[in-house]
């Protein structure tokens, strides 16, 4: 530490001159930070570790990055050390720069302010540089300054350090250093995420001409992280092992050039890594060789390895989210008849390609039928849910419903959108029509919000435009997303839950009129695929709670199976045949209409219905 008087020009020239010659020493180039990067390694790190080439490379991105720019490395690829070493050679060549160390609480911002405040005392040549605290500079954790000679008359610390949770409103910064301030705590729910977002937008106005650098790990795909794109940042990865081709897709342009252009010129890299030799090989084997990270793999799981070590929230998002879209089979019908027992697959060409993206995993992609010539049946059954919600300017939900149908054990989703909440005439005649279009047998109304008075208002317009159609009321009890959950995904789960191009189209094209910001979270789709059992994990529910409503109450008519279901149709169906081909006159119909039997003998006899005991 350098004591000197404010009025010592001469003992100022000469710090001026040592702290050139130091900037002359460390240029502010990329050999220059090498050079500093490789002496603090060598005096604050055990065993003084050379720079490798991945350190050079995230180094090379810190520097050259630009303005805006996020950084997501393996677990132990020591990027934190690194950004902290970044700060300090920026405070020796801009000794007048402002840095504020951003972290999910108070304590880990600190450990990371620790660093950037070690190094200066531990490098003697930064000597020169240390705080006067006679004369007033700080020198702890929470504020500290470079020696006012280079720094200047300013309210800010040189470094200081803020949680997230705290804010840091009237501070200024040069450059903001955000080490991850999600963490999985802070990321559960849709709420919390929203105020994360929140907060982080609060940084370009603490910084609004200088630089923004994230580092952290994505807790999962509604990750900010993987938001920050979308602002004008550039993101780049570094895992442990070489991404799979399959991995590939996930990284996308994020994937640091330098394994890209590794796997261009050996693809074998991609393969014969991990415990089942299925993944690729390591990308920094001096720090983390194959023994190694199969150890990690083993005590971790392979969930939490790929997200620590892999940068990859894929195993932790289909752990976390329960129902996938990917389980849904894609196949047409109309208001009256369905292909019976469709068959799920995810083969690639069955891949449903113009299909509207509800999310960005392999999870959210939408998959058609196998083709095969299915027979094609009436419905047992059609049901309709309707999820009420309050009216107003400052209500942001719907009057969410859903329209599904019985065929066996199959539920096919036909209708599923949303109308204005309140007791607007034009809104509720809405599900009027919607109901007498798919031609729907029961209407259940949930109870739960204005205590039946949604049901009040519909029933004298279903007995006016819908008489045929009956209406009851109910009240649904425990925690909405479980109960969701647990509704929707039995019938996922046994590839039974069958859904309309129409419907998927109808409810994508129906968000269009909501802000571009949140219209996705309006969609039923997209909540599907992004709910979690955490309370409040949605934005918005509406709609696919009212799926879920329908779908709870059309399961409970199944009560037989579905193989023996089509084996008593199909014996109906022959003996039927032999009736009517043992009859002159149904003879004659069956030729003259192609051979259908079908029509002739529900032209005879009518009232069959696979669910007529329940009515």
């Amino acid at each position: 530490m350098r004591r000197i008087n404010r009025k010592d020009k001469k003992s100022q020239l000469e710090m001026w001159d040592e702290l050139e010659k130091i900037q002359e020493t460390f240029p502010f180039t990329l050999e220059g930070l090498f050079l500093f990067a490789s002496l603090v390694l060598e005096k604050t790190i055990v065993g003084s570790p050379k720079l490798n080439r991945t350190q050079k490379d995230i180094l090379n991105f810190l520097l050259n990055g630009g303005k805006y720019i996020g950084i997501q490395a393996s677990r132990g690829f020591t990027k934190t050390v690194l950004a902290a070493i970044f700060c300090c050679f920026c405070l020796i060549h801009m000794p007048h720069y402002r840095i504020i160390v951003f972290s999910q609480n108070g304590k880990r911002a600190k450990e990371i302010a620790g660093w950037v405040i070690k190094i200066f005392y531990a490098l003697e040549i930064l000597e020169v540089m240390q705080p006067d605290t006679y004369a007033g500079d700080r020198s702890s954790i929470e504020g500290f300054d470079i020696h006012w000679c280079f720094r200047g008359a300013d309210k800010s610390p040189s470094v200081t350090c803020y949680s997230i949770e705290s804010g840091a409103q009237g501070a200024r910064a040069d450059l903001i250093l955000a080490d991850d301030i999600e963490s999985l705590q802070n990321s559960r729910t849709s709420q919390s995420r929203e105020w994360l977002l929140e907060q982080s937008l609060e940084f370009e106005s603490i910084n609004q001409y200088g630089r923004i650098v994230y580092l952290g790990t994505p807790q999962g795909v509604e990750s900010i992280y993987n938001a920050l794109p979308g602002r004008g940042y550039v993101m780049r990865i570094w895992p442990g092992r070489y991404p799979t081709p399959e991995q590939l897709e996930y990284y996308g342009d994020a994937l640091a050039p330098m394994y890209r252009k590794d796997i261009e010129k050996n693809p074998e890299l991609q393969s014969g890594g991990g415990i089942d030799g299925k993944m690729g090989q390591p990308t920094t084997p001096v720090m983390y060789d194959e023994t190694i990270l199969q150890e990690k793999e083993l005590r971790q799981g392979l969930a939490k390895f790929m997200l620590q070590f892999m940068v990859h929230t894929g195993m932790s998002d289909r752990d976390r989210y329960k129902l996938k879209l990917e389980n849904l089979i894609v196949a047409n019908f109309n208001s009256e008849k369905a292909p019976v027992m469709p068959i799920w697959n995810t083969d690639i060409r069955s891949c449903w390609q113009a299909a509207p993206r509800f999310g960005t995993r392999p999870q959210d992609k939408f998959y058609f039928a196998m083709q095969a010539p299915y027979d094609y049946r009436e419905f047992d059954l059609s049901v309709m849910y309707i999820d009420p919600a309050g009216g107003g300017s400052r209500s942001q939900d719907e009057m969410a419903y859903g329209i599904v149908k019985l065929l066996g054990t199959y539920v096919y989703i036909y209708d599923v959108d949303g109308v204005s909440g309140g007791y607007d005439k034009e809104e509720l005649m809405k599900l009027v029509t919607a109901a007498k279009e798919a031609k729907v047998d029961i209407v259940y109304i949930e109870k739960n919000y204005g205590n039946g008075a949604h049901y009040s208002m519909l029933k004298p317009l279903f007995d006016a435009h819908y008489p045929e159609c009956r209406l009851e009321e109910l009240n649904e009890s425990g925690q909405k997303e479980l109960r969701i959950i647990d509704s929707l995904q039995p019938l996922l789960g046994q590839h039974r839950l069958v859904v309309s191009q129409n419907a998927v189209m109808k409810d994508y094209n129906s968000i269009q009129r909501y802000p571009a910001e949140v219209k996705m979270t309006y969609s039923c789709f997209y909540q599907m695929g992004h709910i979690t059992s955490d309370r409040n994990s949605l934005r918005h529910d509406d709609r696919v709670d009212a799926l879920a409503g329908a779908v709870r109450q059309i399961v409970s008519y199944i009560d037989y199976d579905q193989a023996q279901a089509e084996k008593e149709r199909q014996d109906a169906d022959q003996r039927r045949f032999f009736e009517v081909m043992a009859n002159p006159d149904g003879y004659v119909h069956c030729m003259m209409n192609g051979g259908d039997f079908s029509s002739y003998v529900v032209e005879q006899k009518t009232g069959a219905n696979a669910l007529s005991k329940y009515f």
